[in-house]
């Protein structure tokens, strides 16, 4: 019904609730059912809050979802198990790497040379945010050091 296709910063809950609803064969909602709200990749940290909500009159079970640590696709499985054997529908979203936090040399260092020509080795360094995700987009300054004597 809702909270489907959201995208947020990892480790953060989705603006929206999850939300679905229950009917039977003649569309009249059901009442107090138990549905689960499953991790269904196995992503770090990915939850729904609760992870089991019970339907109310209209049959509609809604729960919060907290993105994991991971950047990329998530899916959060809503299954119910009843006389007809278990269904079940996907919710994705999309988590996005957090703030730039760490700055590390990912290669070329420790290189050396003849003063004016080119390194053999490219420098690059890569940005990562407080769970080691790469960060796209930030721009990094470089600057040369004068080696210790």
């Amino acid at each position: 019904m809702g909270g489907d296709g959201q995208a947020d910063t990892v480790g953060r809950p989705l603006r929206d609730p999850l939300e679905v609803r229950i009917t039977d064969r003649d569309g009249r909602p059901v009442v107090r059912q138990q549905v689960h709200f499953l991790d269904a990749l196995g992503e770090p940290e990915t939850r729904a809050t609760p992870d089991t909500a019970e339907t109310d009159a209209d049959g509609r079970a809604r729960v919060q979802w907290v993105l994991g640590t991971a950047a990329g696709p998530e899916t959060i499985r809503a299954q119910v198990t009843g006389p007809g054997g278990k269904m079940s529908t996907d919710f994705h979203a999309a988590a996005i790497a957090a703030a730039p936090d760490t700055i590390f040399a990912a290669s070329g260092d420790s290189q050396s040379g003849v003063v004016g020509s080119d390194l053999d080795q490219p420098l690059v360094a890569t940005v990562t945010d407080r769970y080691g995700n790469p960060v796209s987009g930030v721009t990094v300054t470089w600057s040369a050091v004068e080696a210790a004597p």
